[in-house]
């Protein structure tokens, strides 16, 4: 077993594009102690929509779906995530909050309870600027969707 990465935290100030400045730490800002968490999920799309219907039995004979991408690694060592590939297969769903970030405010008045989004990876800001994840056993953090036609 390798070593545990180590992680430098470092403040940014602000965020630039172009002409465009954003100031950085948005739960520090004024009044940000109101939101409890910032919720973030880049996996709704149809494609997702189409394998959960597959996964339900509505699919069709001559079309396979094959997804394929990056899985969370949930080991503490690991700097990388784990490529994977699954055919799309009625019986064995795929769930809306596979794919959701929930970026806990370490600042909130009111914490947002994380058995509210279970199967969601929650983070949390330490004290010591380091970031405390709990996620689930399977956290795809990208995926694509092959679509195969049996006919061609």
């Amino acid at each position: 077993m390798g070593a545990r990465p180590i992680v430098d935290a470092i403040r940014i100030e602000q965020h630039k594009w172009d002409t465009k400045v954003v100031q950085s730490g948005f739960f520090s800002l004024p009044g940000a102690e109101h939101i409890s968490a910032v919720i973030f999920n880049n996996a709704g799309t149809l494609n997702k929509f189409n394998r959960i219907g597959v996964g339900a039995g509505f699919g069709v004979d001559d079309i396979t779906l094959v997804q394929s991408g990056l899985v969370w690694d949930p080991d503490p060592n690991a700097s990388d995530p784990i490529p994977f590939e699954r055919v799309v297969a009625e019986g064995h769903p795929e769930t809306w909050i596979e794919g959701m970030d929930v970026f806990h405010n370490p600042n909130a008045i009111h914490p947002l309870n994380e058995g509210l989004l279970r199967g969601a990876a929650h983070h949390r800001l330490l004290p010591d600027m380091q970031i405390e994840t709990t996620a689930p056993g399977w956290k795809p953090m990208e995926s694509r969707t092959e679509i195969r036609n049996a006919s061609c």
